[in-house]
């Protein structure tokens, strides 16, 4: 919403007027609505982690990843979809997503203890999510998804840690905002 708002991002714009490189059969279709409503026909999921070695080549992997549907005929969750969304908020601001959400939404909002990467004296206050077979080791205080950790730790479909109360200052804001939209809009 923020992106539309103020004028960076139109819902119907294909994503290729974002992100040139998301090239493929019918991906001049896609849009970001589309990938909002997980409606963009990408597969819900891709073992990036096992193809690629870090964030920029994550992107250029779902970027050239072939569409299982034509766009806008299944709704079906995807992770890679999100991961674009990711990419466009990144190229649109000019600025990495664990940055841009700490300085436009978080700190705003006083939620101080949510964050991408959060730093090693939360542990105490983080339950550990696995022990992991492809680090080899338990999970405490570190994005259990796969495909986000090559990214970084920091991905729109996961890697955000957060306390009860940031949360509900989170759901709080977002009920306001709804609140505050002209009717008829959706």
């Amino acid at each position: 919403g923020m992106l539309v708002n103020e004028g960076c991002l139109a819902w119907d714009a294909p994503v290729q007027s974002y992100v040139p490189q998301f090239q493929g059969l019918a991906k001049d279709q896609v849009t970001a609505r589309m990938l909002l409503a997980h409606a963009a026909g990408l597969p819900a999921w891709r073992p990036l982690f096992r193809e690629v070695a870090g964030r920029s080549a994550a992107f250029a992997l779902v970027d050239s990843t072939p569409l299982e549907v034509e766009p806008g005929t299944r709704e079906i969750y995807s992770d890679l979809g999100t991961i674009l969304l990711t990419q466009i908020i990144e190229v649109v601001y000019g600025e990495r997503l664990d940055s841009l959400l700490t300085r436009r939404i978080l700190q705003p909002l006083g939620m101080t203890a949510s964050r991408f990467l959060p730093p090693a004296d939360w542990c105490e206050r983080i339950a550990p999510t696995e022990l992991d077979p492809w680090r080899g080791r338990m999970l405490l205080g570190e994005v259990h998804d796969e495909n986000a950790a090559i990214m970084d730790g920091v991905s729109g479909h996961a890697g955000l840690f957060g306390s009860a109360e940031d949360l509900m200052s989170f759901a709080e804001w977002l009920l306001e905002q709804m609140d505050r939209r002209p009717a008829g809009l959706a």
